[in-house]
């Protein structure tokens, strides 16, 4: 079975995380078949909170841990090392790691030693979004990481290249995990043999999404896939960071709080205008 993962949105309330609202929206989407909630990535606003809101985020799912991937890398090691024990103390199900986005030059040796230094802790998947962080961690970088001895276990691909993806499939063990990142590549990447998906539409199209990842190789899923891609489309014109908080209330009627400064929340209007074209493209809401 190919796992559905969902870097949740991170609610915010008054500029503060709301643990609440944050239970209430994965436990939504963990009914609705997502296998695997991933915590404080790019789409949850992970790299805007400091340590302790990271661990609060942390702490609202230790009832549940083995449904939980949660994003640990950052810009001070410590802080990571920090996290990461923090997560291997709940067991969670993995932890996952950015690169330290702002020094996207550092030596290699550099690079490969922060991963290995997370993976130490707990095992560990890779986080390739090299448009945010200025590293692209492609298959000679992910050979060079496991020949350090890293405790990595698989990559999420945030790259608009299949052969990108196959590439690091081809070149590591049957064990290694590789999830397809972008949304609109996700059949293509699960029929030409990939183990699932990260996908940040399953915030508000969960059902959808379980559909495409279950049904990839027939029919079903390509019009599941058509439906993904034309509904991202209409998302990305209002602004992906911010819309997807909106995208949850107008599907699914409950709020998924706000994006925290600089990702604004769209206006009224605004939030008006994307419903409207959302429902045209999915008369019937998170289904078929």
């Amino acid at each position: 079975m190919h796992e559905l993962i969902v870097p949740v949105v991170t609610p915010f309330e008054n500029g503060r995380p709301s643990v609440e609202k944050l239970r209430l929206h994965s436990e939504y989407l963990l009914k609705k078949g997502v296998d695997f909630i991933f915590l404080n990535g790019s789409t949850g606003l992970g790299p805007s909170m400091n340590l302790e809101e990271r661990l609060q985020v942390l702490h609202a799912f230790q009832d549940i841990p083995e449904k939980v991937i949660v994003q640990v890398g950052g810009l001070n090691l410590d802080e990571s090392l920090t996290l990461a024990r923090e997560a291997s103390k709940f067991r969670v199900h993995a932890i996952a790691s950015l690169p330290p986005y702002y020094y996207p030059r550092l030596p290699e040796n550099w690079l490969i030693r922060y991963f290995k230094a997370i993976s130490e802790v707990y095992p560990t998947y890779l986080y390739n979004f090299p448009l945010t962080t200025g590293y692209d961690i492609n298959a000679a970088m992910v050979r060079k990481i496991l020949s350090s001895g890293a405790n990595v276990i698989g990559i999420k691909d945030t790259v608009p290249d299949i052969n990108h993806m196959l590439e690091i499939k081809w070149n590591t063990g049957p064990e290694f995990k590789v999830f397809c990142g972008p949304d609109p590549l996700i059949m293509s990447a699960l029929r030409s043999g990939l183990d699932g998906a990260v996908g940040g539409s399953g915030n508000y199209i969960p059902g959808i999404l379980r559909t495409l990842v279950d049904h990839f190789n027939d029919e079903v899923g390509m019009k599941a896939q058509r439906l993904v891609q034309e509904v991202t489309n209409v998302v990305k014109k209002y602004g992906q960071w911010s819309a997807n908080y909106s995208m949850v209330e107008i599907l699914h009627s409950y709020s998924a709080g706000e994006p925290r400064a600089p990702i604004f929340p769209l206006g009224d209007v605004e939030k008006k205008s994307l419903s409207q074209e959302v429902k045209k493209v999915l008369p019937k809401g998170d289904s078929l």
